[in-house]
């Protein structure tokens, strides 16, 4: 039966498993010698998935108990019916938001082993997000390997299904000895014989030596008696698993990026430490974060619980007075406008952790760790309000033609390029650098004219679309 009470004591319980993973991430992050570094990684992972899936399963549960109930609408009273849906609706959204909270202590964790490799990141980023680990079988495989196996072949095994960025195969081979990404594999898992599961590793490397150090693996652990004979495979499995194969060979593909640029700025997410020092005896804080972005601080109640702060019963941003900030706000409205013309608006919305694609997770963010901690567990909001009148003004200073879009704060922009025009329609990316990414406007302008002079010297022709792969170090 899925209910409030469940719902609130399986998030609760995980959140405990999530602060423990959380120290070992950090205890990683520091570099701490007092700690068995190998011991913490090998249990960081296991523990980690295992609070993630116990998540994921109460998805799915959540889930058949919705459609139980749509199937029976006609014999549900309509009042009923509505009230019901709404509050599975309301505990999908608990239990998202908790696996999101997981995912981005993983995403950390990943990172330590990824941020190198920022093309195979884009690689990744270039897939659906896979939101849940599978149910069933696929599930049982993929935990019992996990947390058998940390390690195979002088390989650590990094499992992706704890993360929300790694998204071809289930697992990343890394060298023990140099950390150098080998390869990555997909698990596939079946029922061989009644309560025998067979589960096997499929993988493609970037290195000619990783299928002799495989079998010479497997080879080893045979003599003891702890691998058995592959057992034939489903064809359902074989049609999926050569799919997979062929994505997890295109990440290794040679890139066909064209020209890379670095650009240096000085990142603005120093502006939170201020809020991080005001909070320390507030409830809330504030801080300006460059040209147009105020950042407000809100501490969520006085309450210890997660499952609280998620369902949105401890008080804190829902509740949360901006009128009490006018002077600050004041502070990011342009006043230097041309005739005719008025760019300012304000859009409020909150620091997320699902917008930090190809950038520095959260939890490695170069501020206090305990502050990371409460922001990224909710008991701490930052409420970004931005004007994006000051990148429009740059922008235009810059030669584009900027014209709005008609849906809310959202602009495209133009220049003539090469006897023809070149367009950006979606301004979110950009704006996202600021609000999400804390970049500056000036270096968000870098971005793009460094990206029109490279256009230039690479002689793109017309209407030739061009991808900018963004990677953002904090």
């Amino acid at each position: 039966m899925v209910s409030r009470r469940s719902v609130k004591k399986c998030v609760d319980e995980v959140s405990d498993e999530f602060e423990n993973c959380w120290s070992i991430l950090q205890s990683l992050r520091r570099g701490d010698n007092t700690v068995d570094i190998k011991e913490q990684v090998f249990r960081f992972q296991p523990l980690l998935a295992k609070a993630i899936n116990r998540l994921d399963q109460l998805h799915y549960s959540i889930k058949s108990v919705e459609k139980n109930l749509r199937l029976r609408r006609s014999k549900v009273m309509p009042n009923r019916f509505r009230h019901r849906l709404r509050m599975l609706e309301k505990y999908e959204q608990v239990v998202s938001e908790a696996i999101k909270i997981g995912k981005a202590i993983g995403d950390g964790f990943a990172w330590l082993f990824y941020s190198p490799y920022s093309d195979l990141i884009f690689r990744h980023a270039n897939h659906p997000v896979t939101k849940h680990t599978p149910r069933g079988i696929g599930s049982e495989g993929e935990l019992a390997f996990i947390s058998n196996v940390p390690a195979m072949a002088g390989y650590f095994v990094l499992y992706h299904g704890i993360t929300s960025i790694l998204r071809i195969g289930d697992v990343t081979l890394i060298d023990l000895k140099s950390l150098e990404i080998h390869g990555i594999g997909d698990l596939k898992s079946h029922e061989s014989s009644p309560g025998t599961l067979s589960i096997s590793l499929h993988a493609v490397g970037r290195t000619i030596d990783l299928p002799d150090r495989v079998r010479s693996f497997l080879d080893e652990v045979a003599v003891k008696g702890k691998v058995q004979p592959a057992v034939q495979m489903p064809l359902p499995l074989k049609e999926r698993l050569q799919k997979q194969i062929k994505r997890m060979a295109n990440a290794f593909a040679p890139t066909d990026t064209k020209a890379s640029i670095r650009i240096e700025h000085e990142s603005k997410i120093g502006c939170l430490k201020t809020i991080q020092n005001g909070m320390a005896g507030s409830k809330i804080a504030c801080a300006s974060c460059g040209d147009g972005l105020l950042v407000v601080g809100v501490r969520a109640g006085d309450s210890r619980s997660l499952s609280a702060r998620l369902f949105g019963t401890s008080g804190g941003f829902d509740g949360m007075d901006l009128e009490a900030f006018r002077s600050d706000l004041n502070g990011i409205v342009d006043t230097d406008q041309p005739p005719g013309e008025n760019w300012n608006s304000i859009s409020v919305g909150t620091v997320s952790i699902a917008k930090l694609h190809c950038a520095t997770p959260l939890p490695l963010w170069d501020l206090d760790a305990d502050f990371l901690r409460q922001v990224l567990f909710q008991e701490v909001v930052l409420v970004t309000c931005y004007n994006p009148s000051f990148l429009v003004k740059k922008l235009k200073n810059e030669g584009f033609t900027v014209e709005s879009t008609g849906n809310e704060n959202k602009f495209r922009f133009y220049k003539p390029f090469l006897g023809g025009r070149a367009t950006i329609d979606d301004s979110d990316p950009f704006v996202d650098m600021i609000t999400q990414g804390f970049m500056s406007s000036d270096a968000v302008i870098d971005t793009i004219k460094d990206t029109f002079s490279a256009m230039v010297a690479d002689n793109v022709k017309p209407n030739t679309r061009v991808e900018m792969r963004l990677h953002r170090y904090s």
